[in-house]
């Protein structure tokens, strides 16, 4: 396994702590684990203390009886009695919907899709001064906070504009769908 430098992991975790305390307060943390190419979430207790461990630095931390939870170099889940049987982990950071973005009641039961640290959002505008157009388009790819479903969300209209913008959903069960329609728009 590749070493780290005492150096290196310490500049590391500087930057991810500066990461952690930009979000609000109301940000959610889950950690999950790939298991035949899909991601699971750990349990309630296990994510909290996962976290706890990912904020104070640490290395690894156990939360099975099982596995270990290794976050330097790379984040892993390692099986206790054969370290060559390794599961990649993640942290999702559940960045809270805006209220001009989300209609609805969403923003309170579902968070735009994070994966490797970028959000599943895209944002278009169409600006031509002398015709006047000024136009935008937008498309998010949203997970139910029970990962129960997935919405792709399309809205479009004026910029600026005092009317509502017309705006479609695409809601799926399943994510590689899900994962097709936001790439299609």
């Amino acid at each position: 396994m590749k070493q780290i430098r005492k150096d290196d992991s310490t500049k590391m975790r500087r930057l991810m702590k500066k990461k952690i305390t930009a979000f609000d307060s109301k940000t959610k943390i889950e950690w999950r684990w790939k298991c035949d190419g899909e991601w699971k979430p750990f349990k309630e207790l296990e994510n909290q203390v996962i976290e706890e461990a990912f904020q104070n630095g640490d290395n690894k931390v156990s939360v099975v009886s099982s596995h270990d939870i290794q976050f330097f170099p790379n984040l892993i889940q390692v099986d206790k009695s054969d370290h060559t049987r390794t599961r990649p982990i993640t942290r999702i950071e559940r960045i809270p919907l805006s209220k001009r973005i989300i209609t609805g009641d969403r923003r309170d039961t579902h968070h735009i899709f994070e994966e490797s640290d970028e959000l599943w959002e895209c944002s278009l505008i169409q600006a031509d001064i002398i015709a006047n157009n000024n136009k935008f388009y937008k498309v998010q790819l949203m997970e139910a906070d029970d990962m129960s479903h997935w919405i792709v969300s399309c809205q479009w209209g004026r910029v600026g504009s005092s009317r509502s913008p017309s705006h479609q959903n695409f809601t799926f069960q399943n994510f590689q769908e899900a994962q097709d329609k936001f790439k299609s728009l």
